[in-house]
């Protein structure tokens, strides 16, 4: 069933890659972030059988996770900017300013998957609405309560975007090196 499979020993697992902001991923690198949310674009959500939400497809059947499976690598991808070193980059989580003004730097999505050095391991996939979000899960997600997590969430997807109410996956992991 999706999110819930484990790898076994011996079994192949898949790098995907994971975009965050650059304090999200210094949050990672400094062991205060944990856990993750991103949107569920496809698909309806439905309950299945064993109680638990998960999307599913137009023939009902349930849909995998665009971020893979439980015990899946993921490939963290951050702001950066090329260094005047040929093949060198500096990675924003890096920066000795946490404060610093990033905008001027790369986008994460540009990111070149060798300049890469932060990964983390799937340990956990669910399906909830963003507004379901603990306090406890907001410490996690590596802030401090609910009020500043709907802040974060409305700069990330938009102003209106907490009311929407949409369903996400929850994307628990840890550092995988």
């Amino acid at each position: 069933m999706p999110g819930d499979s484990t790898k076994d020993e011996g079994q192949s697992m898949k790098d995907h890659c994971i975009r965050f902001t650059a304090w999200k991923a210094r949050a990672i690198r400094e062991g205060k972030a944990t856990q993750t949310r991103r949107r569920v674009k496809v698909g309806t959500v439905t309950q299945l059988e064993d109680g638990r939400w998960w999307p599913v497809g137009k023939r009902g059947k349930p849909l995998t996770c665009p971020y893979g499976e439980v015990g899946d690598i993921l490939v963290v991808q951050e702001p950066w900017r090329p260094t005047q070193i040929f093949g060198r980059y500096e990675l924003a989580s890096k920066h000795p300013d946490p404060d610093y003004d990033y905008s001027r730097w790369r986008p994460s999505h540009t990111m070149p998957i060798l300049a890469c050095d932060l990964k983390i391991r799937t340990t956990a996939i669910s399906v909830a609405r963003i507004q379901d979000i603990t306090e406890e899960e907001c410490l996690l997600e590596g802030v401090p309560n609910r009020e500043a997590f709907e802040k974060v969430w409305g700069s990330i997807h938009g102003p209106l975007s907490w009311e929407e109410n949409e369903w996400v996956f929850v994307i628990t992991f840890e550092r995988h090196n």
